[in-house]
């Protein structure tokens, strides 16, 4: 989408900024059972929360049975907060699992993505679920927020991608409210938090933030330290990198994290690497090339694409757990067992907005410029796809408002206590973000020795999880550095 910026900051600013936001007043103190279509708040899909737990190896009935007392509301928060004399508002769906004796204090999830739903969050520790409420939420203009972040769900087949790209961009507008769509960055976010905060009547909050949400809450530390008792970041992202470093140390960190897998699927007799005299990437660039040509249909008929593989390839690269599950599709790919491929499982992201993740980035990062990291990553895994290209379309034509690079000078004085955590081969958020962030912060890191992604309070390392339930319960206590090794290596 190679449209110019100026161009599309006329069409944002000529065209009328009719929000579609409730501008009603939202009574925040009425909590009541949860909506039907909030399954994934309510407990009423337990199908959706047994699979997770079965995925995250989780010892426990990870909340089903806690849920049955779940609360929801939806909480009001300006769409702008710097516009003090139009009060126009979101409505953000929350939902509370309170404590069942002895409350000690509040714990907010934030979710990643960005742009992902966070009612269905869980976290698989008694003692904590015991003692605090917890709040789950899904962020503005996402899930059952209002309004829904909605645009055009058109193939871009426009040869023009200028035209595209402000169709798209339009469509945005029309359906979802222009004044939400210019206020959707990371810095919205933080302001959300603190409504939610206000609005539960709570002094201080605990906080629980994963991958993309641990960037709300380091930026919630430096603009509210005094509401807040502790935060625990996993999954860490660094504030000080820009668009094309935090891009280019993702793709080297899958790299890494892909040539580990191959070293696992090559000791294996059912991957298509073992004792194979072709190189794991050239194997899977053949099934890539499979797929271009429509030769893979799952036991349907029903054709599978690129998009398809590589977002099933990368999502099953976040979690070891996983990883047998991805040798098991690609044998069945490159070999020709399609017929025992199901398409619908390779969808693996139904809780991400794909239209809020776009939004979102080109809000906090404007224009991305990949012609120096490109050359980079040249005949590696991480360029086997379109993702630079599309990157670079999707957030070209966004006129962004401040960007998300904050000063990060810490007020250490009246710093609220944060505990990092992170994975010494975590791909996506890697490592080194970890040890800049909780350096800046002058805080400690708990390092698990291991290759996946967020995993904390998910049922999958005792050591790391008895590590931050302690500091929960005692934030004022002194806390080190320290490692955990993985216990997940078969």
């Amino acid at each position: 989408m190679k449209t110019l910026t100026a161009i599309t900051f006329i069409l944002l600013t000529s065209i009328s900024f009719v929000s579609k936001a409730n501008t009603e007043s939202v009574n925040t103190g009425s909590w009541g059972k949860c909506p039907s279509n909030w399954a994934s708040a309510s407990g009423i899909n337990k199908e959706m929360i047994l699979e997770r737990s079965n995925i995250l190896n989780a010892k426990d009935d990870v909340n089903i049975k806690n849920r049955k007392s779940t609360q929801c509301t939806y909480i009001k928060s300006p769409i702008d907060h710097n516009n003090t004399k139009e009060k126009h508002f979101v409505k953000l769906a929350v939902a509370k699992f309170p404590a069942q004796v002895n409350k000690k204090g509040t714990i907010i999830l934030i979710a990643g993505g960005p742009g992902q739903s966070g009612l269905g969050q869980v976290i698989d520790t008694k003692e904590l679920r015991k003692h605090f409420d917890i709040i789950t939420y899904d962020p503005r203009g996402i899930g059952e927020s209002i309004p829904k972040i909605k645009c055009s769900t058109q193939k871009n087949t426009d040869k023009n991608e200028e035209i595209t790209s402000k169709k798209w961009l339009s469509s945005c507008i029309k359906n979802s409210g222009g004044e939400l769509i210019e206020n959707m960055s990371t810095y919205n976010a933080v302001d959300d938090l603190e409504e939610i905060r206000k609005a539960l009547n709570e002094d201080k909050i605990t906080i629980i933030a994963y991958s993309y949400g641990t960037a709300v809450a380091q930026l919630y530390a430096l603009k509210y330290p005094e509401h807040i008792s502790s935060i625990v970041n996993d999954g860490i992202v660094d504030l000080t990198e820009d668009h094309e470093a935090m891009l280019l140390n993702q793709s080297r960190g899958f790299n890494l994290v892909f040539e580990k897998f191959s070293v696992y699927c090559a000791e294996r007799k059912s991957c298509p690497f073992y004792h194979s005299p072709k190189k794991p990437l050239d194997i899977y660039k053949e099934i890539l090339e499979k797929s271009k040509e429509n030769k893979i249909k799952d036991k349907t008929g029903k054709i599978i694409t690129n998009d398809n593989i590589n977002e099933f390839t990368f999502y099953s690269l976040l979690w070891e757990l996983q990883w047998d599950d991805l040798i098991s599709f690609l044998d069945k790919a490159y070999n020709g067992k399609t017929n025992q491929i199901d398409k619908s499982s390779l969808s693996v992201f139904d809780d991400l907005s794909e239209d809020g993740f776009t939004l979102i980035t080109c809000s906090d990062y404007g224009k991305l410029d990949p012609s120096k990291i490109e050359p980079l990553l040249v005949d590696t895994f991480a360029s086997s796809n379109n993702f630079f290209k599309e990157e670079k379309e999707e957030c070209s034509s966004f006129p962004i408002k401040k960007p998300l690079m904050p000063a990060l000078i810490p007020d250490h004085k009246n710093m609220p206590k944060l505990l990092f955590v992170a994975q010494t081969g975590d791909p996506t958020t890697p490592y080194s973000n970890a040890t800049r962030m909780s350096a800046i912060f002058k805080s400690p890191l708990i390092t698990k020795i291991g290759n996946s992604h967020t995993f904390v309070l998910n049922g999958i390392d005792d050591c790391v999880d008895k590590k931050v339930v302690k500091f929960i319960l005692n934030p004022n206590l002194p806390i080190s550095d320290s490692y955990c090794l993985s216990t997940n290596d078969d």
